[in-house]
């Protein structure tokens, strides 16, 4: 008589075994995915927003004037007036031409570039300049705010989470209309009493600023000012 071999399904409690192996390995890669993400995006502040920044204080500690303006007559403005921007082989060569060295960026010849992925794994490309434009800041009286010329750091490409982190790291706040970094748009609000304001997308929203939520989207950026010291 031949043996009859018996086949069984998986009981219950193989299942919810199953069922908790698989939701902690999708945890690990979840928590493994945001901590290199983090990584990321810490290197995009440190060495390349940071860095344009020093580049930049050094600029001025060597010539006694920002990057652009006239030497024979210094206004003390980024390409000597407002809302005239320096950006890319003029900002590059004016830095050379002082001695400065350029961060790393994106790779030579695009040093005022620099490539990272958003929170759907996206490719994205941040990009720096520097500008004069009028900026608000408080008034003589409480509560009260005057628009003044200022020397910023241009910063575009940047997602929503790069936005809210170097805003953190700028202000210890994430404010888009306060504070040493701001939403461009959002720079030079000078009505009294108003509140703080957000960013205005997060990373759920697609490159069109559209709310999708999906994981292929490219996640929209936005575009911010950071304010030099001189």
């Amino acid at each position: 008589m031949k043996n009859i071999r018996h086949q069984r399904g998986f009981t219950m409690m193989e299942m919810a075994i199953v069922l908790v192996i698989v939701g902690l390995i999708i945890g690990a890669v979840s928590i493994g995915s945001n901590v290199q993400r983090g990584a990321s995006y810490q290197r995009l502040s440190s060495d390349f927003v940071q860095a344009w920044v020093t580049a930049y204080d050094r600029f001025y500690e060597g010539t006694g004037r920002p990057p652009g303006d006239a030497v024979a007559a210094p206004t003390g403005l980024v390409n000597a007036t407002v809302d005239s921007e320096l950006c890319g082989a003029n900002l590059r060569n004016a830095m050379l031409a002082a001695g400065i060295e350029l961060p790393a960026g994106r790779a030579t010849g695009f040093e005022d570039h620099y490539g990272y992925l958003d929170s759907n794994g996206n490719p994205q490309d941040a990009s720096v300049c520097f500008v004069a434009v009028s900026w608000s800041e408080a008034g003589a009286t409480e509560g009260t705010h005057v628009s003044r010329n200022r020397n910023v750091l241009v910063l575009r490409g940047i997602t929503p989470s790069v936005a809210n982190l170097l805003d953190n790291m700028f202000d210890s706040r994430s404010n888009a209309s306060f504070g040493k970094m701001r939403q461009i748009g959002q720079h030079n609000i000078t009505s009294s009493g108003r509140g703080p304001v957000a960013w205005s997308n997060t990373d759920r929203d697609d490159f069109g600023g559209n709310t999708v939520d999906l994981d292929e989207a490219q996640v929209v950026t936005l575009n911010a000012y950071i304010k030099m010291s001189r």
